[in-house]
């Protein structure tokens, strides 16, 4: 299943480092709060890595990842989805 990425942002850039691409299922603006993971030289949120690390994935995307193809069936991705958005999972899943 392909998930899109939902951040703002295209790259993040640490002290004395090279600016790295940035991908989340589930933040729309990073913030200093977050815990984040280096995953394939793309730097992605904690929740989001965790949920990568069970499934066999591939990014889309050269200059800004745009999302994931993950090995996953439909509804383990939905029912992820509906877990960690910050919007009314129910009403954005919707098959309309």
């Amino acid at each position: 299943m392909i998930l899109l990425n939902t951040c703002s942002t295209n790259k993040i850039q640490f002290t004395d480092s090279e600016p790295r691409l940035f991908f989340s299922l589930t933040m729309l603006n990073p913030d200093e709060s977050m815990e984040l993971r280096q995953m394939d030289h793309v730097i992605v949120d904690r929740t989001t890595a965790e949920f990568l690390r069970e499934f066999a994935f591939s990014w889309i995307g050269k200059d800004r990842i745009l999302g994931v193809k993950v090995d996953a069936d439909k509804e383990t991705c939905r029912a992820f989805l509906a877990e960690h958005l910050s919007v009314d999972g129910e009403v954005f899943l919707k098959n309309e």
